[in-house]
C-alpha cells in the first residue's frame, strides 16, 4: 500500500499549477495558494503591485531609482516581484504567455 496521500499536480510542490485555458476560477485558487506558499506577500504583488523602486515611492510618476542606489528593501521587493512574474510565466503555455503583456 502506498504511503503517498496525494499527488501534487505536475509532480512538484515547487512548480506552479499549469493553466491550460479552462477552469479559470479553479486554477486561480490553486495559483493563489501556491504563490502564498512561496511567500505570503506574493499574491498581493500579483493583485496590486508591480514594484519599481522610485526616488519618491509615494509618487507613481516620479523618477525610477538607479539600481546602484537601491536599498536592501528595494532589492527584496524587486526580487519578490520577479519571482511572482516567473511563476506566472511558468504556469502558462507559450500561446497563453504571448497574450500577456
Amino acid at each position: 500500500m502506498s504511503k503517498i496521500k496525494y499527488i501534487v499536480e505536475r509532480g512538484l510542490s515547487n512548480s506552479p499549477p499549469y493553466f491550460k485555458g479552462t477552469s479559470y476560477y479553479f486554477r486561480k485558487g490553486k495559483m493563489q495558494i501556491f504563490l502564498k506558499s512561496q511567500d505570503t506577500r506574493m499574491w498581493r504583488i500579483i493583485k496590486y503591485e508591480n514594484f519599481v523602486p522610485r526616488v519618491d515611492q509615494s509618487d507613481p510618476i516620479s523618477v525610477e531609482k538607479n539600481e546602484a542606489i537601491w536599498t536592501a528593501k528595494d532589492k527584496e521587493r524587486v526580487l519578490l516581484n520577479s519571482k511572482a512574474q516567473l511563476f506566472l510565466s511558468c504556469a502558462l503555455s507559450r500561446e497563453k504567455n504571448e497574450r500577456v503583456d
